[in-house]
């Protein structure tokens, strides 16, 4: 009755909060900025205890997912962690025409760079929900744009990059 109430009400559903909410939230920032196994642990085990609840955060695991894509935080900060990688930078720079002058500039691609703990984390969690809210409420709260990140990444590092080394992990889960 919960997981039709959930799919029926979408729009006000994903408005709801509780006490969990929170919780959630914050453990979810973690797992996409530090990455590690008892943290990713504890949020499979809400997947799997509170999956309506981990569903209403999927518009942030896609906003987070973004942001390492990018490279800056949320503040316009590089991420230059540990663990991070790196694609292969296009042929030198390029020459731009700014007004009058010429100026260098370097080409870079979101995805090119990104933290793969993050990435293999957040898939962790997502296939650890029940596939009966996954594909339901989880589907109208936004986990087919979650996935669309995902392509989007393995797009850059397949087709534009030609680095397909770079995700082999990210596809292991996939398959």
């Amino acid at each position: 009755a919960l997981l039709e109430a959930s799919y029926d009400y979408h729009r006000p559903w994903l408005e709801w909060r509780c006490p969990l909410d929170g919780q959630v939230s914050e453990m979810l920032c973690n797992i996409t900025t530090s990455p590690h196994q008892r943290l990713c642990q504890s949020t499979i085990d809400i997947a799997k205890h509170h999956p309506l609840i981990l569903i209403r955060q999927l518009s942030l695991l896609k906003k987070r997912l973004i942001e390492d894509g990018s490279g800056v935080d949320s503040e316009n900060k590089s991420l230059i962690k540990r663990g991070r990688i790196q694609g292969r930078q296009f042929e030198g720079d390029t020459i731009a025409r700014v007004g009058s002058r010429d100026v260098k500039v370097s080409i870079i691609l979101w995805g090119y760079s990104f933290s793969e703990p993050v990435w293999t984390s957040v898939l962790d969690v997502l296939m650890s929900l029940p596939a009966e809210v996954a594909f339901t409420c989880g589907w109208k709260a936004g986990l087919n744009e979650v996935l669309e990140v995902y392509l989007k990444l393995l797009y850059t590092h397949i087709k534009i990059l030609h680095m397909e080394s770079n995700i082999e992990r990210i596809c292991e889960k996939f398959t």
